[in-house]
């Protein structure tokens, strides 16, 4: 087992420079990380960068709050995944605890993957509103 093949090297600042990011890509290549997670804006970016590797480009959906519509998530997560293969992050909105939102909200983004789709997508919470509890009942 490689432990370099679970890590996904990030870079999410609003802030992050073209030159940031290539410094991102070269340490992934040169510790052979499993991906580089950075914002949509930089997947094409990225790709180019890491298409002589097998490091795979990661990218955020409703980063970093996940306040917007579901609606929005889907199309961001449609135009991620129109620019090839990838991971998606997506950040689980939290409205008083409601789960019905919560599961909404995945499954219209998870009905994307069934569609032709064939990376993962997993969940980032960044809220101190989300417990052990919730997460039970959403699975």
């Amino acid at each position: 087992m490689k432990l370099s093949k679970y890590i996904d090297h990030t870079l999410l600042k609003a802030d992050a420079s073209k030159e940031a990011i290539a410094k991102l890509c070269s340490e992934a290549k040169e510790h052979d990380f499993k991906s580089v997670c950075v914002n949509p804006s930089y997947i094409t970016y990225c790709k180019e960068l890491l298409k002589d590797s097998d490091v795979l480009v990661c990218t955020v959906v409703g980063f970093p709050l996940g306040q917007m519509t579901t609606d929005a998530k889907v199309f961001e997560t449609e135009d991620a995944l129109k620019k090839g293969r990838m991971n998606i992050g997506k950040t689980v909105q939290i409205i008083d605890g409601d789960t019905a939102v919560i599961c909404y909200d995945t499954h219209a983004v998870f009905l994307i993957k069934m569609h032709g789709f064939d990376r993962g997508i997993f969940f980032i919470s960044r809220t101190p509103f989300i417990d052990i509890i919730m997460i039970f009942k959403l699975f």
